[in-house]
């Protein structure tokens, strides 16, 4: 059930098609009785309660267009979109509700796949698992055991906006760290790292099972970070990410502060000392995951322009097709991964911000 007890729900456009592309919303943490990141006022919001979710979405852009020229590898597949009302990025445990509230976000992944694959699914010849922020972190969390389900299907996920990075903000503080951790430990996120997550050449790993997971409790956080969650993925990956990602820079790295926003909004307004520390989150943010580029049938797309999301955002799709510089365009570039039409789908603006021409001037307006 989603955090108020109502049950969870996803909207489905079926076509003619034997393929399949899943995409779980995505729309942050909650935890306890954070004034920000409160799961009792989410409750009352269709990011906690199927209640009150509208009956139709529209959805016809990016990967999502039904439009044949616009979208012609993903036009005419079965689209599904899994609501996000849990509040713990779908992985939460909890089995008795604490303040009236349901962390049962592990239990929502189950049940809503098996129901789907009720629907046909199991008939799939290829399906795409994607994920948008946190509803990334879990497209990566669950990849391995999706495919186990799907035997003789190709099975591929798609991480979008979801690559976190663990670095200080500009006052040396890891805020995000703390967020994360508040969050694994009260929506109880531990399977993942039980299964998935412990090194292979740990100097603590032993058969106890119990003694493992009393060691990792304090570094349970770290799952949602890309360092700890690609090298445990198997099958097929995409990667989607912008170089200086909205949410990070905002949460991570700055903070909202009316010194940043003319900046951010204009890169004439921004003095040297602020173009270095942007420019640093980028080279720190490749290099966290540059890693994941030695693996095997993946793909990347790592762009140099204020975004977070992107795959599904219709209001940058305009600037998305003309943002690589390598002349694909986003869905030009998955699609290729996809069908396997190029060896290696590895594209990386080389330029850094604010040299890409094609960014537009745009940033959410919630910065303030």
């Amino acid at each position: 059930v989603c955090l108020d007890g109502s049950p969870p729900a996803y909207y489905l456009r079926r076509r003619n098609s034997p393929n399949w592309l899943l995409f779980l919303r995505g729309g942050g943490v909650c935890y306890g009785d954070s004034k920000e990141r409160s799961c009792l006022s989410r409750s009352t919001s269709e990011l906690g309660s199927s209640q009150q979710m509208s009956e139709q979405i529209s959805l016809n852009f990016g990967i999502f267009s039904i439009s044949k020229k616009n979208n012609p590898d993903f036009w005419n597949w079965n689209h599904v979109v899994i609501t996000y009302c849990d509040g713990g990025s779908y992985l939460g445990d909890v089995e008795k509700p604490t303040r009236y509230l349901y962390y049962r976000g592990r239990k929502i992944w189950n049940y809503t796949i098996r129901n789907l694959l009720q629907k046909g699914m199991k008939h799939a010849n290829q399906v795409l698992l994607s994920g948008c922020s946190v509803g990334a972190t879990a497209t990566a969390v669950y990849c391995n055991d999706f495919k186990q389900l799907l035997p003789h299907a190709t099975v591929k996920c798609l991480m979008d906006g979801g690559l976190f990075v663990n670095l200080p903000d500009i006052t040396g503080n890891y805020s995000l760290q703390s967020i994360f951790d508040i969050t694994v430990r009260e929506h109880n996120i531990t399977l993942g790292i039980e299964r998935n997550y412990v090194p292979t050449n740990a100097a603590y790993k032993v058969n106890i099972q119990c003694f493992i997971i009393i060691i990792m409790k304090d570094i349970l956080f770290q799952q949602l970070f890309p360092p700890y969650i690609l090298p445990s993925i198997k099958q097929p990956m995409f990667l989607l990410n912008s170089a200086y990602d909205t949410w990070q820079i905002r949460n991570i790295l700055l903070y909202p502060t009316a010194e940043w926003r003319p900046c951010v909004l204009n890169s004439s307004s921004c003095h040297p000392r602020q173009l270095q520390i942007l420019q640093g989150f980028r080279s720190s943010f490749l290099t966290n995951i540059s890693p994941a580029f030695e693996k095997e049938k993946w793909g990347f797309f790592i762009n140099s322009c204020f975004h977070h999301c992107q795959g599904d955002n219709q209001y940058l799709l305009l600037e998305v097709l003309l943002s690589s510089l390598y002349w694909q365009t986003i869905l030009e570039a998955i699609g290729n991964w996809m069908y396997e039409r190029q060896k290696k789908v590895i594209l990386v603006d080389f330029l850094s911000w604010p040299n890409n021409p094609t960014c537009v001037t745009y940033f959410e307006d919630t910065w303030l």
